[in-house]
């Protein structure tokens, strides 16, 4: 009888610890990411624009990268807060989205980023 309570009481802790450490891991996702894939207006992939992040509420640059090979970004660690993504590249007209809403934890994959030829002085506003 002894021996079955200290099972009943050792998996009852093992059980305890496991909740406690689950909870305090998911209490410390403070930041997200963002990813998305930029593209020209036939749908090729555009790689080497430089995709930028910047705070709504601060007006600070929050975040800044560069596309890969197949026009594809990913911005970690990005703190909550809403946003305007600006993607720019030589012979192509600046892209300015605003109104992104980035919340704890989330990967917030953005719809296809599609930039239009031009010069990088003509801006296309987008609100969403």
């Amino acid at each position: 009888m002894v021996r079955r309570t200290r099972g009943v009481v050792a998996a009852a802790i093992v059980a305890l610890a496991c909740v406690l450490t689950a909870s305090t891991a998911l209490a410390q996702i403070t930041t997200a990411t963002v990813i998305g894939t930029v593209k020209d207006t036939q749908g090729g992939v555009i790689p080497g624009a430089t995709v930028t992040l910047i705070s709504d509420t601060r007006g600070l640059l929050s975040a800044e990268t560069t596309t890969d090979a197949t026009g594809n970004f990913v911005i970690p660690n990005v703190t909550p807060d809403t946003y305007t993504v600006q993607v720019a590249l030589e012979g192509f007209k600046t892209l300015k989205a605003s109104g992104i809403i980035v919340s704890s934890g989330d990967r917030l994959n953005l719809p296809a980023i599609v930039l239009e030829v031009g010069t990088l002085s003509e801006t296309v506003q987008v609100t969403g």
